[in-house]
Parts: C-alpha cells; structure tokens; sequence
C-alpha cells in the first residue's frame, strides 16, 4: 500500500510539472528563423500534437512508436525554440504511464539539456527525483539473486514453437469465490490478448504459434476447499497438493499425467496448464528445471476477475506463461536493473503492447539458439 501511495503521489507531480513545461512551447515565437526552418518545426509541431492526441486518448504503445520514429526530428536541433525540450519531456511523461519508469528519468534527463530558465530546470529535477524514487522503490527485490535460472527444452512446455495445448483450470479453492460464467468469458477475453502477444513476440524470431484449449472448472471438491493456496509470501504453501488433488478429479493421477495425455489428445508440440484463482495475489510459475517430477509444471494465477487499471490478468498470463517454457525473472537479480528493461521479465508495463521479449528471454524459451551477453551469470538447467 504504501508503495501504491508513493506512486500516485509522484505521478500527481508528473502530470502537474509536465503540463506547466509543455504550456506555450508549441506556440514559441518563430520570427527570424528561414522557410526550410519553419518547415523543419512545422513537423515538430506536428508529430507532439499527434503524439499528445494518442497520449490523451490512452493510446501509450501507439504513442511512443511515434516519438521514437520521429526522434531524428529532435537529435541536434538549432532552431530558436524549445520543442526539444517538449519532444523528451513528452516522451518521459509517455513511459511513465507505460510504468516505463527508468526511460521516464532518462527522457527528463535529456530534457534537462534544453531547459532555458530557472524555473524549468527546477521542475525538470523534480521528475527526476521522482522517477529515480519510484525505480528505487519498485526493486527492492533487487538484490535477492545474482545468477539467472533457464531451463529451454525441458517439460511439456518444452520451446514457444508450433501448436500449444493450453489447460485452463478455473479453481476454487479455501480462499476462493466461485467462477461465474461472467467471469470465465472476461478471463477468456484476456486471455485471447495475452495469446496474441505471445504470437507476435515469437513471429519475431521465426517461430508461428497455434493454440488448442481445453478449459475445466474445479470448484465442488471438498478435499481442495479445506486448503488455501499460498504465494511466494507463505512459501507456496498446499500448492503441489492442491495440484494433484485438481488432476485426481479430472481422472489422472497427477498433472504431468494430465498434461501429457492431452498433448496427444490435441496433437500439440508443447502442453502448458494454468490454475486460475479468483483473488489477487503473487502469481507464481511451478516449472519443470533439469527435468519433471510427477508434479509436472504448472502456473498458479492470482488475479481476482475484475478490470483494472492497467493489464494486469494478461501480464500475468504471458509473463507465468515464459516460465513454463523456460524463461527465468529478471526484476529479481541484481545486475539487471538496467537490462532489458522493457522485456516482460524485467520490469511490468501498464498495458501488455509495451511489453517486449528480448534475445535472453527468446533463447530461454528456444526461439533463438543465440545466447546473450549479460551483466550477469547465466546457468542454464536441462
């Protein structure tokens, strides 16, 4: 809660500081200046309305595609007036609603350059401040690892390539309430983007996904409602016991069972299931390292059916979704802080379309046999 509250505080003094720099810069004198240079700010001009009418519409991916194709428009500019100061000023406030709070503080940094009198350089250093407490306070788990864990080519989830059998488990357990067919069709809808995203990311590297699903609903078994799942906060408490009680009632003897007979069922490449409770919690990935147990891999969703303001279920299911198939976190290790810090591993986006998979991601989940250099220590499990 208090993190929330120190992030609304600071995002209050963004929109605040930044329209009061962004006020008159587009009608800045243009007297003195020639016709190819009018020209030159006439597109300026341009691109920030474009941008800012995508930026007031909520449209923020569109909105940062534009900034970055027009950034040439900006690099060393000489006119007599301050739209540079406006294009990274824009561009901070951008990522900041992407939740892209490290490029926010280094567009504001580079905006700091172009600010002409005391007063926008006062409050170009109050965005600054505000961004580097809000980086601070977002990794906090930092420093918990200092190695990355993959595991490509092990399990039923084995690469993100060809048809994938999805098994979506709608649970209830002892802290649940009961799926509503209301909600089923919500999280289906959520899930049909995440779906997307994934298929779009791998197409990058050369790999065309297909998906089967087969959903259950596991909601009346009394052994199941006696128990509660935990997160990461109580050690996963009764998880791997819930997960063999849900595939006992489904009629196999335990998921990696479940999994794979289904995968031949559905003649699919790769089978992944997801247990989905409705109530927010941690989401956590149960995956197959060095090879599978009985107990299979599985991920647990703890995302309430509800809408939110930002995408929070299709983060979760894209993001739970790359463990399956390999892919380790990186918000967690120390020296990744500013590594990829647009891969969905890394750091969370407030709309899933800014999310990206790059290189070490995509060879952790065997799009690309290319393995990265990073900052810090890989060790791959299979």
């Amino acid at each position: 809660m208090k993190r929330f509250v120190s992030i609304m505080l600071a995002w209050f003094v963004v929109v605040v500081v930044a329209a009061q720099l962004m006020h008159a810069l587009i009608d800045h004198d243009k007297s003195g200046i020639s016709t190819e240079e009018k020209q030159h700010f006439a597109r300026q001009v341009a691109l920030l309305r474009e941008v800012e009418d995508k930026y007031q519409q909520q449209q923020y991916p569109a909105a940062l595609k534009l900034l970055d194709s027009g950034r040439s428009l900006f690099v060393d500019t000489q006119l007599p007036n301050q739209l540079a100061l406006g294009y990274y000023l824009l561009k901070g406030k951008v990522h900041w609603s992407l939740w892209e709070y490290i490029e926010a503080d280094q567009a504001w940094q580079t905006a700091e350059r172009y600010a002409r009198t005391p007063q926008q350089q006062r409050m170009l250093k109050q965005l600054t401040r505000d961004s580097q407490r809000v980086v601070n306070d977002i990794n906090r788990e930092r420093n918990q690892r200092q190695v990355y864990l993959a595991s490509p080519h092990v399990g039923p989830a084995a690469e993100l390539r060809g048809k994938i059998a999805l098994i979506y488990i709608y649970l209830v357990d002892g802290g649940s309430k009961g799926w509503s067919l209301r909600d089923r069709t919500y999280v289906q809808q959520t899930w049909q983007m995440a779906q997307a995203w994934l298929q779009q990311k791998a197409l990058h590297y050369g790999s065309q996904l297909s998906f089967s699903q087969r959903l259950f609903l596991v909601d009346k078994n009394p052994q199941i409602k006696r128990l509660r799942i935990g997160d990461v906060s109580s050690h996963f408490k009764n998880v791997d016991q819930v997960a063999t009680l849900v595939a006992r009632q489904l009629g196999y003897p335990d998921i990696l069972s479940l999994t794979e007979t289904i995968k031949q069922q559905a003649h699919a490449d790769q089978a992944m299931v997801m247990l989905h409770l409705d109530r927010d919690g941690r989401s956590f990935a149960s995956r197959c390292m060095q090879r599978c147990s009985d107990l299979g891999e599985f991920v647990v969703l703890l995302e309430s059916a509800h809408r939110k303001k930002w995408q929070s279920l299709q983060y979760a299911q894209a993001h739970e979704s790359l463990h399956l198939f390999g892919a380790d976190d990186l918000y967690n290790i120390r020296k990744a802080k500013y590594y990829d810090v647009r891969d969905i591993m890394n750091y969370p986006a407030s709309q899933l379309q800014a999310s990206t998979l790059e290189d070490l991601t995509a060879w952790s989940v065997g799009l690309t046999l290319y393995k990265p250099k990073t900052p810090f220590k890989i060790k791959t499990l299979n």
